[in-house]
């Protein structure tokens, strides 16, 4: 429905827009049709003054600089994948029950980084690594504190983690 509007709109206006131009508009101006009315508008305009053709760069430069993008919601999901990879730990590992320190370490790091980057409680954590009770991840969320002031290695994988974890 989306793109039938966009290409609607576009011919009204004169415009050709390439298929993926429409593609993308119509999965990423989610909000209403006022707004994507107004991202091809400006996407028009765009061209005009810049003088460039329409093409997916300039839609995403659109989509961006207008706010329209939604920002995508990292899960637990997301967070468990990104640690697994860094510590080379299989992801059903780190849910596990097991104790060994790599692969609690891991588990530890993954449940600080979901309550820092969540909105979830730390049952629901729990419930996420293996159904955990909430005191456990409270306690991993303290150790991994306790290891950020006293261990430089746990620290920069922490910073390391971070800044792939705000990428996603």
């Amino acid at each position: 429905m989306r793109m039938a509007i966009l290409q609607k709109k576009s011919e009204d206006e004169g415009i050709e827009l390439p298929p993926d131009v429409v593609e993308y508009l119509a999965r990423h101006v989610k909000s209403h049709v006022r707004e994507l009315e107004g991202t091809l508008i400006s996407l028009i305009a765009k061209k005009s003054w810049s003088k460039r053709e329409i093409n997916l760069e300039l839609a995403k430069e659109v989509v961006y600089g207008t706010g329209n993008l939604e920002p995508k919601q990292l899960t637990v999901d997301d967070i468990k994948e990104i640690v697994s990879k860094y510590y080379k730990v299989p992801e059903d590992q780190i849910i596990s029950k097991t104790r060994k320190h790599e692969i609690a370490l891991a588990r530890q790091m993954a449940m600080y980084l979901t309550k820092q980057f969540t909105q979830l409680s730390l049952k629901s954590i729990g419930s996420h690594f293996g159904n955990r009770d909430h005191s456990t991840v409270l306690h991993s969320c303290q150790m991994i504190e306790n290891y950020l002031m006293t261990d430089r290695n746990v620290k920069i994988s922490y910073e390391s983690l971070v800044n792939k974890v705000k990428q996603e």
